[in-house]
């Protein structure tokens, strides 16, 4: 090998056979010579199979099939996905631990990293019992992915898989072992040395630092083969870890499929999507998440009467059942919010603030991923009432809807929300918080309309018409041709309602309306009764 140093290094294991004993022996390629030696010493013929098992040797490696017939015969092993170009360099370094213990799991869309140690887990006995967890997490892993892949798009469902398409996403959890501390790049921490990164992390190149963050997408302008997940404070094996794998895997798939191949829609930015919105909440989240709006895409929980959300995704089995379930979940609410506001207006006798609050319009100015200044192009405004407001006689639902007013509780406090900055775009909408208008856009919107309208237009117009019509640039195009400054509300609701409603208001009302003549179904004690209000 002369002075090549740099053939040894071990982010490029399988270059360093091809230049150094390929040529030598006859066998191009390290994928031949596996399956060369597999042959010659064993009795297996499946190239997948045999790599499990040899790799096995300290490693846990769990292969998550799709439950979807469509998905159910395309790549989702291991093998097949590390002999797939960005990750063929963790063939031999796998199948060469020695003291460290890696686990992996492995699907169609993404490929997960990890390690027993980080969890303390140091005993065979004590990863032979932590496996469960794993498996658990696998689980809710390919939950959402196969939620995913019912969902999109016809058009755009085949790009879900990467496997097939790219290569599967890298999932990297973080490298902090409980006491000792985050390893340095050499593989050092408070305990001395911890194997993970000695033999796996380090030599590949793929050893991250700590930056402060719960855990973020490595993601580019257009899709990319390097795009990543890397956990910092959160952990992958843990129930907050599964809610936030759906975090930052939306920030990967949602320009690529959850949005139609339409993008997001101008105004807006990557965390407008997650948190609040395309996040699984989970029972953990530090961050006002669980309660919020949002859709239950990984967990499988007990239908015990104290769920918030749908407790199983996989009863969703179909674009249909999903839509009828956000149907009949955004009406819930909307039931909820028609009885708050009569019971209020009937008893309400001094000012509208000890109840409402306004989100009004700020035009935007120049900011951090803003580009949209000045009038029409807004973010929402939460604020305390005028004088005007707050001695306005309300007789009906429709003057809260006219008003834009909402609900103190649960309302983000008194501040101006964006849907492109990472100051207020994380923000998370109360599912009891009743907004009763829509702050209806001529362009860019604020990231509390943005969320809340979202999920009400897929509970009234459907995913593909609703959510996609609302939430992505769909209908960018048209708008401009049309002379429009922005993609606006005004302009989308026109698109969807197919003419039916001019404003998000005038839309909002009429569901109300919808809404109260189906009364409230009540079951007690094996009873039912329908109670009008």
């Amino acid at each position: 090998m002369g002075q090549k140093n740099i053939i040894l290094k071990g982010n490029r294991t399988l270059e360093a056979y091809r230049e150094t004993i390929g040529g030598t022996i006859g066998i191009g390629e390290l994928n031949a010579l596996l399956n060369y030696n597999m042959r010659l010493f064993t009795n297996e013929t499946d190239i997948n199979t045999w790599y499990k098992k040899a790799v096995s040797h300290t490693n846990y490696v769990v292969e998550k099939q799709s439950s979807n017939p469509l998905f159910a015969n395309k790549k989702y092993r291991l093998y097949e996905n590390i002999n797939n170009g960005e990750h063929s360099k963790y063939i031999l370094p796998l199948l060469t631990t020695k003291n460290a213990h890696m686990f992996l799991i492995s699907t169609y869309n993404t490929l997960a990293f990890s390690a027993f140690e980080k969890y303390g887990m140091n005993t065979e006995a004590q990863r032979e019992e932590f496996k469960k967890q794993i498996d658990l997490r696998a689980q809710e892993q390919i939950n959402y992915l196969d939620f995913w892949s019912r969902l999109a798009a016809d058009n755009v469902r085949d790009r879900l898989l990467k496997s097939e398409n790219m290569v599967p996403s890298a999932i990297w959890d973080n490298q902090e072992v409980p006491g000792h501390g985050w390893a340095d790049r050499m593989g050092h921490n408070k305990n001395g040395d911890y194997a993970p990164v000695r033999e796996f992390y380090g030599p590949t190149g793929k050893w991250h630092g700590y930056n402060g963050m719960g855990a973020y997408a490595y993601i580019f302008e257009n899709p990319q083969n390097s795009e990543a997940v890397y956990y910092i404070i959160s952990s992958m094996i843990s129930d907050f870890g599964t809610s936030a794998f759906t975090h930052e895997t939306t920030h990967i798939n949602d320009r690529m499929a959850y949005l139609g191949g339409w993008r997001h829609r101008e105004g807006t930015d990557v965390e407008a999507f997650a948190q609040g919105m395309l996040q699984s909440p989970s029972l953990s989240n530090p961050n006002g998440e669980y309660g919020a709006l949002g859709l239950n895409m990984a967990y499988e929980r007990e239908n015990d009467g104290k769920q918030w959300y749908n407790y199983n995704p996989n009863k969703l089995d179909s674009r249909e059942k999903i839509d009828h379930y956000m149907k009949n979940y955004n009406e819930a609410l909307m039931m909820l919010d028609h009885l708050e506001a009569d019971a209020v207006i009937a008893k309400n006798k001094g000012s509208n603030d000890k109840w409402f609050k306004r989100i009004d319009k700020k035009w935007r100015v120049k900011a951090d991923r803003n580009g949209l200044v000045g009038e029409p192009h807004q973010w929402d405004l939460v604020r305390d009432l005028n004088d005007d407001e707050k001695g306005r006689r309300l007789t009906s639902i429709d003057d809260l809807v006219d008003g834009n007013f909402a609900t103190k509780h649960g309302l983000p406090g008194n501040n101006h929300y964006r849907a492109e900055g990472f100051d207020t775009a994380y923000t998370v909408v109360n599912m009891m918080t009743g907004i009763y208008g829509g702050n209806t856009s001529k362009s860019a919107v604020g990231s509390i309309s943005f969320k809340h309208n979202t999920f009400r237009m897929w509970g009234y117009f459907g995913y593909l018409d609703g959510f996609v019509g609302y939430a992505s640039n769909k209908y960018k195009q048209e708008s401009k041709a049309a002379g429009n400054a922005g993609l606006g509300d005004d302009f989308i609701i026109k698109k969807v309602s197919k003419g039916r409603f001019d404003s998000l208001e005038a839309w909002k009302k009429e569901w109300f309306k919808e809404v109260k003549a189906k009364g409230i179904k009540v079951s007690w004690k094996s009873k039912s009764m329908v109670k009008n209000f």
